[in-house]
């Protein structure tokens, strides 16, 4: 009797083990995997008004290689902006400008991202490229203006952040922001 109670206790304990792995690893491969989130509507409008859709990394990418990336920063840019609530200077890697007809612009394939709301409030930042720092003024673009350059981007781009866009198909979900230099 004895022997038969504790068999069924092993069961129980190795499918009880079992089932917490398989949830441990799920939990794992939510910290991977990039999701879409909706947050609420910014007073300072995401595009159109709209309440902003954007593509959440998992914390490897964001607790990892986006340090690791600012720090590298070879072959990336790195924008620098301050954050909307908390007045720090944050650093961001990001890939080079999209230039377009011989005008620079932040593309965010993300959607409305923490960089994308923080760079919309501070309206100006620093950019570091190929070890040089450059004084920043953007000014956010609406409407056909960001439906054509999204798609311009969308079209020429080879690096993986297509997924992203498929992800978000509305070019109204991408915030765009012509860059210009900072009036001295």
């Amino acid at each position: 009797m004895l022997r038969t109670v504790l068999k069924a206790g092993a069961a129980a304990a190795l499918a009880g083990a079992a089932v917490a792995a398989a949830r441990s690893l799920n939990d794992w491969w939510d910290w991977l995997e990039p999701r879409i989130e909706r947050i609420e509507v910014d007073p300072h409008g995401a595009a159109d008004g709209r309440p902003g859709r954007y593509v959440h990394h998992g914390a490897l990418l964001r607790r990892v290689f986006n340090p690791l990336m600012v720090r590298i920063g070879r072959g990336n840019a790195v924008l620098f902006v301050r954050g909307r609530k908390s007045g720090k200077r944050l650093a961001v890697p990001m890939d080079p400008p999209f230039a377009w007809q011989g005008v620079r612009y932040f593309v965010s394939p993300l959607g409305d991202t923490h960089w994308a709301r923080n760079l919309r409030a501070a309206g100006e930042g620093e950019l570091r490229s190929q070890r040089h720092l450059e004084a920043i003024r953007t000014v956010e673009l609406h409407g056909a203006e960001r439906d054509a350059i999204v798609t311009a981007y969308a079209n020429t781009i080879t690096c993986g952040c297509k997924l992203y866009l498929r992800m978000l198909p509305n070019p109204a979900d991408h915030p765009v922001f012509r860059i210009e230099p900072a009036s001295t």
